[in-house]
């Protein structure tokens, strides 16, 4: 009986050990993906894309167009999202430059405020110009 305890003993620290050593797996934290900088959305009629810069200098752009959201670009940038400049973006057979312009923004449903901006981003060398303004502010398209 003896004998049947201690490797009742040793198996269940075997079981103990594994199962430990499984959570991690299972944990929600994920450091390698990552991480948002910044978002620019550009609006055109019912066309919408939204640009999403990362931390280890990725970008995807998504469009979405009559209810259907498909990835349109993606590749790696230069420069900081965050702040007025030029943003030199590589994508797959090309590369482009996007220039980031902030003004003071009207809040519709707050007093104006110069501490709510909009960023305009345009990329001049494109067929098609972007304006780009931070994710949930609302600007007119002025093309």
């Amino acid at each position: 009986m003896r004998k049947f305890a201690k490797i009742s003993a040793v198996l269940a620290a075997m079981v103990l050990a594994v199962a430990f050593a499984g959570c991690k797996s299972d944990d929600d934290d994920d450091d390698d993906d990552p991480s948002v900088v910044t978002t620019w959305s550009s609006y055109e009629s019912s066309n919408r894309y939204d640009f999403y810069f990362y931390d280890d200098n990725t970008f995807k752009s998504t469009h979405s167009v009559s209810g259907i959201t498909y990835e349109h670009l993606s590749g790696t940038y230069t420069g900081d999202t965050t702040k007025d400049g030029k943003i030199k973006a590589k994508c797959p057979g090309f590369e482009f430059d996007f220039t980031i312009k902030s003004y003071p923004y009207y809040d519709y449903n707050h007093d104006y405020n110069h501490d709510y901006y909009d960023y305009k981003m345009t990329a001049p060398n494109s067929v098609c110009p972007f304006e780009l303004t931070r994710q949930g502010f609302y600007s007119q398209n002025n093309f």
